[in-house]
C-alpha cells in the first residue's frame, strides 16, 4: 500500500470507527435509560410494571433525546476545536513549539533529526513542540503532512541519543505518512462525545451539588436548597455511572483502533532507518524509566496520539513494550546499500524499497550529488516510496544540509533571515539588493550578508534550502509575510522574466507555507476526468521540458498510459507557458487522492522515458507535489 492509498484509506476507512462510536453510544444511553427506568418502577406500587415503565415513550424520549444530543453535540465541537490542525492539539497538550534559532543543544539536534527525515522523504518539515514533563514520550498530529506536527517531551530530548531519537521520530513520521493523524482526531472527537456525561457528572457532584448544599440560605430556603443539592448530586451519580461504560468504551475504541498501527509505526520505522536498534533501545530506555504518563487530565482524550501510554486506563491504547522489542528484534534488515527494505513477519506488509538504478547521461549537468530518477523498470517502486525515507536517503539529506555551512542554516532559523534567504534566490544581480532595502530593511542587511554563499548552492540544493526556510517563514506574523511576497512577486519579474526554478520556489510557498499560514480550506476533491485537460496540458509541457521534440510525443504517451484517460497531443509553444503550468498546477491541487497517485505516476513516467533527470523536470514535478500533497523523494539513480 503505498502512500495515497494510505491517505485514501485514512479518509474512507472510518466504517469500523463508527460502528464502535456506536456501540459506545448505546452503552452510555442504555445505562442512563435502564437506571432512569428503575427509579421510575421503584416509584410505583407495582414494581411488576417494570417493562411497561421501562418502554413508556416518555421515559425514552427523557433519556435517550437529551443524551444524543449531548454526544453528539460535544463530539462535534471537539471536532471544530481540533480543525486548526496538529499545532493547535500540541497547544492543548501544553506543547511549546521549539524555535527554529534555539541555542540549546538537546533542541537543536531535534531540529536536525527533523529536517533530515523531512528533506530525505521531500515532505515539509513539520513543527516541533515541546512538553514539560518527566515522562518519555512523543506524538505526531495534524490533518496532512502540510501542517503536521511533532511533538516530544522534555525528558525524551535529554534521554535518547541520536540514534534513539532518529527511531522514535521516524516512528512519528510513519503516522504521518500513513494517514493515522486523520483517524486519531475522529477518534478523539468520538470519545469526547462518549465521555462526556461522565464528565458532567463529576462536574455536578464534584462542583454544583456542594454549591448549592451550601447556600441554601436558613430556614425553609436552606432546606430546598439541600434538596436541590441532593437532586444534583444524585444526578451526577447517575450520569457518573454512565460515563463509566462510555469512559469504558472509549478506552476500548482507543486500544481497538491504535494498537495494531504501533506495530506498523516500528517496523516502518527500522525501514526509514535501517537501524532497529535505535528504536529498540528507546524503547527500553523508557522500560527502564517506567514513566511514560503524562499528568495531564487533558491528555486522557489524546492516549492513543502517543508514542507510548501516555495515561493510565484498564485498556492501553499500546501493545506491550516488550512485544514491540521482540517483533523489532525479529526484524530481518537488509544490508544491501540503497535497498533501505525490511523483511520478515511485520515487514512484509511494508513497502520494499527499491535499489538504485543507474542512469545514462544526457544534455543536462546535475549541479549536486543527489539521488536521481531512474527508467520506466523501476517505476512501481519510485511510486510506492512517496511518503516513506530509507537510510541512503537520510545520509544524502545530511549531507546536502551540512553543504549549505552554518551561516546559511544559522540564517534560515529566524524570520528574518529566512525572508532573507528567499529574497536572495529571487535576485538577478547584486544591485536589486538596494530596492529591498525600501520593501523589508531588516532582511536586506541579511541579504547583503549572504548573498555570495546563496549564489555559490547548486540550483539542485536551491529547494532543500527554501525547505528549511519554511518553518521559519510560518511563524511570520501576517503583517509581515503578506508585503514580503508582494516583494518577492516584484522582484522576480524585475528582469522582464520569471525563470522555471524562481516560479518553483513560489510555487513552494504557495502550498508548504501560504496554505498553512492563512488556514486555507481543502478544495473539494474531484476525479481525475473532471480535470483531463489540466492533467493532459501539465504533462505535455513536462515532455516538451524533459526532452527533445522527437522524443516529447513518445515521453506524453508513456505519461498518458499511466492514466488511461485517452489521447492528447503535445501543447503548442504558446500554450506551454509557466502562466499555463501554473494554472494546471492549481487545478490539480483539487484532485482526487487516488488520482493524485496516478497522476504522479505518469509525471515521472514521462521523465522517464529516457532514463534520467534534470533540474527543469524535477522542479516541475515537485510543483505537482507540492500541490497534490505527494511527499518526493530522493529517487532511485545516481547524478
Amino acid at each position: 500500500m503505498n502512500f495515497f492509498e494510505h491517505q485514501d484509506r485514512a479518509r474512507k476507512n472510518t466504517g469500523r470507527l463508527i460502528l464502535l462510536f456506536i456501540l459506545g453510544y448505546m452503552a452510555t444511553a442504555g445505562s442512563i435509560w435502564l437506571t432512569v427506568a428503575i427509579v421510575a418502577a421503584f416509584n410505583t406500587p407495582d414494581l411488576g410494571a417494570f417493562s411497561t415503565i421501562a418502554f413508556d415513550q416518555r421515559v425514552i424520549g427523557f433519556t435517550l433525546i437529551p443524551t444524543t444530543l449531548v454526544i453528539g453535540i460535544t463530539s462535534l465541537v471537539k471536532m471544530g476545536q481540533l480543525s486548526g490542525g496538529g499545532a493547535t492539539i500540541a497547544k492543548l497538550l501544553g506543547g511549546v513549539e521549539v524555535d527554529p534559532s534555539t541555542s540549546h543543544p538537546a533542541e537543536q539536534r531535534l531540529l536536525n533529526v527533523v529536517q533530515e527525515m523531512a528533506i530525505a522523504s521531500g515532505s515539509p518539515i513539520p513543527k516541533v513542540f515541546v512538553i514539560q514533563s518527566d515522562a518519555i514520550n512523543a506524538f505526531a498530529a495534524g490533518d496532512t503532512p502540510e501542517d503536521a506536527v511533532i511533538g516530544i517531551t522534555t525528558k525524551a530530548i535529554d534521554a535518547f541519543d541520536r540514534d534513539e531519537l532518529q527511531g522514535v521520530i521516524a516512528h512519528e513520521y510513519s503516522h504521518i505518512f500513513h494517514g493515522d493523524m486523520v483517524m486519531n482526531k475522529r477518534l478523539t472527537g468520538a470519545i469526547a462525545g462518549i465521555v462526556a456525561l461522565g464528565v458532567m457528572g463529576w462536574i455536578c457532584l464534584r462542583y454544583i451539588a456542594p454549591v448549592l448544599m451550601r447556600s441554601g440560605g436558613s430556614g425553609k430556603n436552606k432546606s430546598n436548597g439541600a434538596m436541590i443539592g441532593l437532586a444534583v448530586m444524585l444526578l451526577g451519580l447517575l450520569l457518573m455511572v454512565a460515563g463509566f461504560f462510555g469512559t469504558l468504551f472509549g478506552q476500548l475504541i482507543q486500544a481497538a483502533v491504535s494498537r495494531q498501527r504501533e506495530f506498523l509505526a516500528d517496523a516502518s520505522a527500522v525501514q526509514y532507518t535501517r537501524n532497529p536498534n535505535g528504536i529498540a533501545n528507546a524503547l527500553r530506555k523508557i522500560g527502564g524509566w517506567r514513566k511514560t504518563t503524562i499528568e495531564d487530565p487533558k491528555v486522557a482524550a489524546f492516549g492513543h496520539y502517543f508514542f507510548c501510554s501516555a495515561v493510565d486506563s484498564m485498556h492501553s491504547t499500546h501493545p506491550p513494550l516488550d512485544e514491540r522489542i521482540r517483533r523489532i528484534e525479529n526484524l530481518r534488515v537488509s544490508t544491501e546499500v540503497g535497498a533501505g527494505g525490511v523483511e520478515g513477519t511485520t515487514g512484509a506488509a511494508l513497502a520494499a524499497a527499491v535499489a538504485p538504478t543507474a542512469v545514462k547521461k544526457r544534455r543536462h549537468n546535475v549541479a549536486a550529488p543527489m539521488p536521481m530518477m531512474a527508467s520506466t523498470a523501476s517505476l512501481a517502486g519510485t511510486i510506492s516510496r512517496a511518503g516513506s525515507i530509507d537510510s541512503q536517503s537520510l545520509v544524502w539529506a545530511g549531507t546536502v544540509i551540512t553543504s549549505l555551512g552554518d551561516r546559511i542554516r544559522t540564517v534560515a532559523n529566524t524570520a528574518d533571515g529566512a525572508r532573507a534567504v528567499i529574497y536572495a534566490l529571487s535576485l538577478s544581480n547584486a544591485e536589486d539588493i538596494d530596492w529591498i532595502d525600501a520593501a523589508d530593511p531588516a532582511a536586506a542587511v541579511i541579504v547583503r550578508e549572504i548573498m555570495s554563499d546563496v549564489r555559490s548552492i547548486p540550483r539542485r540544493n536551491r529547494l532543500v534550502l527554501v525547505d528549511l526556510c519554511v518553518p521559519s517563514l510560518l511563524r511570520v506574523p501576517e503583517a509581515t509575510y503578506r508585503p514580503f511576497r508582494k516583494a518577492i512577486a516584484k522582484l522576480v519579474r524585475k528582469d522582464g522574466k520569471v525563470s522555471l526554478s524562481e516560479w518553483s520556489m513560489i510555487n513552494t510557498l504557495r502550498f508548504r507555507v501560504e496554505r498553512v499560514l492563512w488556514a486555507l480550506p481543502e478544495p473539494k476533491l474531484i476525479p481525475l476526468l473532471a480535470l483531463r485537460s489540466h492533467a493532459v496540458s501539465y504533462l505535455g509541457i513536462l515532455a516538451l521540458t524533459a526532452h527533445d521534440p522527437s522524443g516529447a510525443a513518445h515521453a506524453l504517451s508513456q505519461g498518458l498510459q499511466q492514466l488511461s484517460i485517452g489521447g492528447g497531443g503535445l501543447p503548442t509553444k504558446d500554450a506551454a507557458t509557466l502562466d499555463i503550468l501554473a494554472k494546471n498546477v492549481e487545478q490539480l491541487h483539487s484532485l482526487s487522492t487516488h488520482d493524485r497517485g496516478l497522476m504522479l505516476r505518469a509525471a515521472v513516467a514521462v521523465v522517464a522515458a529516457d532514463d534520467a533527470c534534470d533540474d527543469d523536470e524535477y522542479e516541475i514535478v515537485r510543483a505537482l507535489c507540492d500541490a497534490i500533497g505527494a511527499p518526493l523523494p530522493p529517487l532511485p539513480g545516481v547524478s
